[in-house]
């Protein structure tokens, strides 16, 4: 029984830490972006796709920075690189594994392929400053 208790907790603690990973990022879509845009929040894109282990490895990166309190105002956004297509071709992002900084609605920073949290977060702090 008590074995039984700790998995049950094991298992929510994982789903709820799972919730408010995927509650970082928002789902792209053209207008909350370009709402985002123009409001001249600070902006980081990442374009993901489920199949790509650089991908993948980026977004506990990506979360790290997103926790740091200078970046609080920081909006995110995950752009699907299967399924986006008309953001990649407008922001000209052939391949994915990519982070965009946009600031004041201009891009400000391009990684490609980058996996160290240090450097994702030191990158994306300096390209906001």
């Amino acid at each position: 029984m008590r074995l039984m208790s700790c998995l049950v907790a094991l298992l929510v603690s994982l789903a709820f830490g799972e919730a408010l990973a995927a509650n970082e990022f928002n789902a792209y879509s053209k207008p909350s972006f370009e709402a985002s845009q123009q409001q001249n929040k600070p902006l980081i894109v990442h374009i993901h796709a489920d199949w790509c282990p650089t991908c993948v490895r980026q977004v506990p990166a990506l979360s790290q920075a997103l926790a740091d309190p200078s970046l609080a105002g920081v909006e995110a956004f995950r752009v699907n690189f299967d399924t986006d297509r008309e953001f990649l071709m407008t922001h000209r992002v052939p391949n994915q594994s990519v982070i965009l900084v946009f600031k004041n609605g201009k891009e400000v920073l391009r990684l490609n392929g980058v996996t160290n949290a240090q450097q994702i977060k030191s990158k994306i702090i300096s390209a906001l400053q």
